[in-house]
């Protein structure tokens, strides 16, 4: 087998790989053999039928093709081993020439990363604050899940619970898609619809109809109405007081589970607040982190590579349509993109995951960041014992299967790496 390596733009490299007739032979046998195993082919037994049989059987085509995949297969992993080359995609194969063969492999190889300057980064925590309105809020929120409604003949105020229909029109008074709903629930003041739509169902009542233009805000989430003029025709269904239960050691009691004092309870609603704070904040800090590495680093993302990831994305995308129990057709016309367009728009976050990567392989090693399996385990134990005592086993053996052995692995790789970053806290 004969061998050579170009060196192109961009972390890729071209091997060209060449092989005598009497080189190839071997793959053409072997190919035989495992295609004799498949079928039946008279007057010999399943994998020994001579070659010569094997070609006229199926044909000289399917024979060649079988034979290549193998040769294709061996010898590209060996000419890798060979050069010892790091490649990180699959390669992009180019037949010249199939007897004998001829072939091109094109494949992108690990590029050069740099991490400027990265012991000055020093990202510190956040400092996490309860306030008692947060507290109050949360109790509020409890009354709510608890609330009683009791049908009303006066006009509506903030507080209220109004059912209704609504229907918004263009300028040209064109029905619009996404306006329509019959006996919406809305309790006035939460904000569950636009501010202004609410505003306008103060002072009405059961049966009550009414017409209102109002301009969705600049910065609304679906960019087709933003700062939007959209006339709405409501019709008032059902409308009731909302009564809130009174929050005493007894409403508690229901809640919690158990018997417990309003204080005590308010407590433990502020330090379940606290910790909620704190992961958020941590993993506030973590991603500000990240993109500290990202500005610090310096790297070539392969263009094979970038291919790959954005194809990878793009399945992710299809796989959660499809678990959603949607089409992507659907999802492109809903978009009204092509899937090349969707390509192109993924580009840019599949660049930024690849760098992360990267960065992030490089700090392991100059830092000389390694997880030994024993603290996996133990790791594994920890949690295992946070859950009721019934669960612990299944707990455990989940854990220790391969894929989230090695994700927790990583994990804790990362916190090892983490903890160089952080500054005062």
């Amino acid at each position: 087998m004969k061998h050579t390596i170009e060196h192109l733009p961009g972390s890729q490299v071209k091997i060209k790989i060449e092989l005598t007739t009497e080189e190839f032979a071997p793959y053409k046998k072997k190919a035989a053999e495992e295609i004799s195993r498949a079928i039946d082919i008279k007057g010999f037994r399943k994998g020994f039928a001579p070659l010569e049989m094997v070609e006229k059987h199926v044909g000289a085509h399917a024979l060649l093709r079988e034979a290549l995949e193998h040769a294709l297969q061996e010898t590209y992993a060996k000419a890798v081993l060979e050069e010892k080359l790091d490649v990180i995609t699959k390669p992009k194969i180019d037949i010249i020439a199939e007897e004998p063969l001829v072939y091109e492999a094109t494949v992108a190889v690990m590029p050069e990363v740099e991490v400027k300057d990265h012991k000055s980064i020093k990202i510190p925590l956040e400092e996490v604050k309860i306030e008692g309105k947060e507290i109050e809020d949360v109790l509020k929120d409890l009354q709510r899940r608890r609330a009683e409604y009791k049908d009303i003949a006066r006009a509506v105020k903030k507080g209220d619970k109004v059912e209704l229909d609504f229907e918004g029109f263009d300028e040209g008074g064109a029905s619009l898609e996404g306006t329509k709903s019959k006996n919406h629930p809305v309790i006035i003041g939460e904000k569950t619809l636009l501010e202004d739509f609410e505003t306008q169902l103060e002072g009405m009542k059961t049966g009550d109809k009414k017409e209102f233009e109002i301009t969705f805000p600049t910065d609304y989430h679906h960019k087709p109405f933003a700062n939007k003029k959209v006339k709405f025709k409501i019709e008032v269904k059902k409308t009731q007081e909302v009564i809130l239960p009174e929050i005493t050691d007894e409403f508690v009691e229901k809640v919690a589970g158990e018997k417990m004092a309003v204080a005590d309870f308010k407590k433990r609603v502020g330090e379940n607040l606290e910790t909620h704070k704190k992961r958020d904040a941590e993993a506030k800090r973590e991603d500000t982190l990240i993109e500290k590495i990202l500005e610090h680093t310096e790297v070539e993302v392969p263009a094979l590579l970038l291919e790959e990831e954005v194809a990878y994305m793009l399945e992710e995308i299809k796989h959660d349509m499809e678990h959603r129990g949607f089409k992507f057709e659907d999802y492109l016309k809903q978009r009204k993109k092509t899937e090349d367009e969707i390509k192109k728009e993924l580009g840019k976050e599949a660049e930024k995951r690849i760098k992360i990567r990267f960065a992030l392989q490089h700090l392991f090693q100059v830092e000389n960041i390694k997880v030994e399996d024993k603290e996996v385990n133990e790791e594994i134990e920890k949690i295992a014992a946070s859950y009721p005592e019934k669960e612990q086993d299944k707990t455990r053996k989940e854990l220790q299967e391969r894929e989230n052995f090695m994700r927790l692995k990583n994990r804790i790789a990362l916190q090892k790496l983490f903890q160089l970053f952080w500054g005062q806290t």
